[in-house]
């Protein structure tokens, strides 16, 4: 996924002031759930530029997103196998089912 696609896919703007990011939570292996956290807000909404870099600070926090050392993509941190491997490469490589 490019940045930009990762950034529609994991953050909103709710109430027209809130950042907010999602993360992957599997409280069932088999049963990813979506988890809203809020990231930044701002008392009368972000203006365009506010906004842009807030959501580029989203994708640098360690938080939120990790690079895969094996494929090298940047990936949400609910997709990760181990420290460092993201699940897809965990299937590929390592025979990891899902």
């Amino acid at each position: 996924m490019s940045e930009k696609q990762l950034l529609e896919a994991y953050t909103g703007l709710r109430d027209g002031a809130v950042l907010e990011v999602m993360l992957v939570d599997w409280p069932h292996p088999s049963e990813p759930v979506a988890v809203w956290h809020r990231f930044r807000s701002w008392k009368h909404g972000p203006t365009a530029a506010q906004l842009e870099r807030a959501r580029q600070q989203v994708l640098i926090s360690k938080k939120y997103f990790f690079r895969c050392r094996l494929c090298l993509e940047l990936t949400n941190t609910g997709h990760r196998y181990g420290k460092d491997v993201c699940s897809g490469c965990a299937t590929q490589h390592f025979g990891v089912v899902y």
